[in-house]
This record gives C-alpha cells, structure tokens and sequence, in this order.
C-alpha cells in the first residue's frame, strides 16, 4: 500500500519534469554516417586551422619567455620530474619571484587546462 503511494507521487513528478516526449533515434542510414563524418571532418579541419593559425602568430610575434616560455618551461620539468616548477621571471619588477631557484607554477596562477 505505501509502495503504491509513493510510486504514484513520484511518477505525477517524474511528469512535471519531462515535458516533452523523447526523441525518436536516429535510423543509422547512410545519411547518419555522413552527417557524422562531415562533423567530424570539420571538426579536425577546425582544429588543424587553428593550431596552424596560432604557431604561425608565435613565430611571427617571436612570443617567448613571457608567453608561452613560461607554459614551456612547467610542462618540460613536469616531464622531468619538477612538478610545473618554473625559473622564467624578471627579478627586478615582478613579484612572482621568490627567489633565483624558482617557484611552482601553482604557486602564481591555477591553471587546471595546465
């Protein structure tokens, strides 16, 4: 009897929620597969452009250390066993330096995309 009630509260719930039916699925033709090739191509082109676009904007501003150096250096010694540890820093104005040995990446910024 209480299974019941409940079971009755929750469907007229479970309605107030879904206020549309579901979508029929999509029949898989040779039209799905083309739709989803297309996407896929554009995707990877849409990639490709832009990965090209912005190492070219690199290599014409010559950004260096306090650009991407900086997100160089980190994954370079995350690599070689230095957790993002980094030494790029202008001692003179930027209060970022702690000391000449360096300082986590962590430490200035958090950059979980990182």
């Amino acid at each position: 009897m209480i299974n019941a009630t409940w079971r009755k509260r929750l469907s007229v719930w479970r309605n107030r929620f879904y206020l549309y039916p579901s979508p029929e699925p999509l029949s898989h033709t040779w039209v799905f597969w083309l739709a989803t090739g297309v996407v896929a191509f554009l995707a990877l082109l849409f990639s490709a452009y832009f990965i090209f676009y912005l190492t070219g904007r690199h290599d014409a501003f010559l950004t260096n250390a306090e650009d991407l150096g900086i997100m160089d250096q980190a994954i370079w010694n995350t690599v070689h066993g230095q957790l993002l540890h980094q030494t790029i820093c202008n001692i003179v104005h930027d209060t970022n330096c702690y000391s000449l040995d360096g300082i986590s990446r962590f430490a200035i910024h958090f950059e979980p995309i990182l």
